[in-house]
């Protein structure tokens, strides 16, 4: 008997901390009617968000493990491979305590794009290495994307620009890349 010898491909895990309850916060976790309105309308909610939703499949078969407060393996969210947060209230802080951590923080906010009306600080200020606008699409499309998650992973800086490019033809609002990526890829990744 003839052995058919199969090549299997290595199916990686990227973990992605989650940090805003924007992205995984149930619409029915909103009872008032007022405060739902007020939630789509001022803060951009949108319930058809990762809510529920522990991993994402990308097309090349890279399982992407969201990790929240809920649900998560990882010791501290700053292990992960990207870390996507707010910036309301006590998140800032906790990113800026992390800027030296080597994590890659992008910024999920209604202040994309400019300083943080809570602050004051540009993205790059608070520690954010990403600024992506508060669109759930577009966080999915990240999230699914092989080049961006592969270059993510090396942590090498060109790697990531090309694929953030790449990816931002087919946005309606790109991705914005802040001066603090660089300074964070040259902190090694925090291990514990």
């Amino acid at each position: 008997m003839v052995g058919i010898a199969y090549k299997q491909e290595e199916i990686s895990d990227v973990k992605v901390a989650i940090l805003t309850p924007y992205l995984i916060r149930s619409f029915s976790d909103i009872k008032d009617p007022e405060e739902m309105k007020a939630q789509i309308e001022k803060f951009g909610f949108d319930p058809d968000n990762l809510a529920g939703t522990s991993s994402l499949f990308t097309p090349k078969g890279k399982v992407v493990r969201l990790e929240t407060c809920e649900n998560h393996t990882l010791a501290s969210p700053m292990l992960a491979d990207l870390v996507i947060s707010g910036c309301a209230g006590i998140q800032e802080i906790i990113v800026r305590a992390a800027m030296s951590t080597g994590a890659v923080i992008a910024r999920y906010s209604i202040f994309y794009g400019k300083p943080s009306e809570y602050t004051g600080l540009l993205p790059e200020e608070a520690g954010f290495a990403l600024d992506i606008p508060k669109n759930v699409k577009t966080v999915k499309s990240m999230l699914t994307n092989d080049e961006l998650l592969d270059a993510l992973v090396s942590r090498e800086h060109s790697k990531i620009q090309e694929a953030i490019k790449a990816l931002n033809r087919n946005l309606s609002e790109p991705i914005l890349i802040t001066h603090h990526l660089e300074s964070v890829l040259k902190h090694p990744k925090c291990k514990m």
